[in-house]
């Protein structure tokens, strides 16, 4: 019996970012990058301890590079007033990583020689934000290194930089592959965006590309401003 071929579409896209002068037109949604609060929802300190320096015993614990919304899965502002918890992932520097190991992060696919796999499915690449000093880098997340944050903590750290549709689509097709290994075509992550946003009466902000027309267009940039 003959394998089905394997869904091949690249993981990531091309652009991850909504430009700088754009944000204030993009509610908070799954995806947004942020500076990491200083502590989780429990109110402990959200620390990472790196591998000692040559002639240390222990290394200080740092912060975050940055944390990355993954709940809730729409706009957060909808759903998760102050005192509500937002899910977030780590973000990590790539650099942490052996150099040879970025093209294979980057590309998301490995080949044993007989079949296309999927390459560290508990891991997802982020493009670099050239408008942001500290986050102009290759950098990922882990799904198995989350933690639950204040909304109100989380605004009052700053978002970074808005995540743009297509990557936002791509990003929800890595983390279904990695919750239930389906790996799923990236238009049918786009069909099940498009129903979530037309019956969603509540939603504001400019909508994906693949969803545009002519009359659709049009947005009330007023209306869509995050204060």
């Amino acid at each position: 019996m003959s394998q089905e071929p394997v869904v091949v579409d690249p993981w990531y896209p091309k652009d991850y970012w909504v430009p700088q002068a754009e944000m204030g037109l993009r509610p908070f949604r799954y995806g947004d990058l942020f500076n990491a609060p200083s502590v989780d929802f429990d109110g402990a300190p959200l620390l990472v301890s790196p591998p000692p320096l040559p002639g240390e015993t222990e290394a200080k614990p740092e912060p975050w590079l940055g944390a990355l919304v993954l709940s809730p899965s729409c706009e957060i502002g909808a759903k998760s007033g102050d005192g509500k918890p937002i899910l977030v992932a780590r973000v990590k520097n790539a650099s942490m990583l052996e150099p040879e190991l970025l093209p294979k992060l980057q590309l998301g696919w490995k080949n044993d020689g007989q079949y296309q796999t999927v390459a560290y499915a508990k891991l997802a690449y982020l493009g670099p934000v050239t408008f942001s000093t500290k986050h102009n880098v290759h950098s990922f997340i882990d799904y198995t290194q989350t933690a639950w944050v204040n909304f109100e903590d989380l605004r009052e750290a700053g978002r970074v930089a808005a995540l743009d549709h297509e990557a936002r689509a791509c990003l929800i097709r890595r983390e279904i592959n990695y919750k239930y290994r389906w790996i799923l075509p990236l238009d049918t992550i786009k069909s099940f965006e498009t129903e979530r946003i037309r019956n969603d009466a509540n939603y504001v902000g400019v909508k994906p590309g693949w969803m545009q027309t002519p009359d659709e267009n049009s947005v009330d940039n007023e209306s869509s401003k995050i204060e």
